[in-house]
């Protein structure tokens, strides 16, 4: 059998589409102008092909050493999958047994996937601004400068 497909299913697909390409279009088109000379920019059409800024990258003349960052993003990653693991298998092992406060706890811990995202952004935004009027608050009563200047 034949499956037909309504009106709705195409629109849906090329809505679908139209949205991947306006997320990701801006990022594949910075990655495929970065493969242009010294002499290009950010401009098509491309002059040329090369991995001249490649190569300045990871000379690290500049003001970014790429390598130790890589290797240090790399050891991060590696000590935060271990911390994540440990704690992921311990607290399904705990959840395995019942005990006093377990379901507020496991509920506490879901929390983050039933709250939209928005809310709890604000959240950081609002204690972000607390703390920033805190640091006004102290750089204006000691007087200090930087402080003042900064905030």
């Amino acid at each position: 059998m034949i499956n037909k497909k309504g009106k709705s299913f195409y629109f849906c697909w090329v809505f679908f589409i139209t949205f991947v390409i306006f997320l990701y279009g801006p990022t594949f088109t910075i990655v495929l102008l970065s493969f242009q000379g010294p002499e290009g920019g950010l401009t098509f059409p491309m002059n040329g092909f090369s991995f001249h800024w490649f190569e300045k990258l990871w000379e690290g003349g500049g003001y970014v050493d790429i390598g130790s960052a890589f290797r240090r993003s790399i050891l991060l990653g590696i000590i935060l999958m271990i911390l994540t693991v440990i704690l992921s298998v311990s607290a399904g092992m705990a959840f395995r047994k019942k005990f006093f406060g377990s379901n507020f706890l496991f509920f506490l811990t879901i929390s983050s996937l039933i709250v939209p995202s928005i809310i709890l952004s604000l959240g950081v935004a609002l204690e972000f601004r607390l703390i920033d009027e805190t640091i006004k608050f102290i750089g204006n009563k000691y007087n200090i400068d930087w402080i003042i200047n900064d905030f």
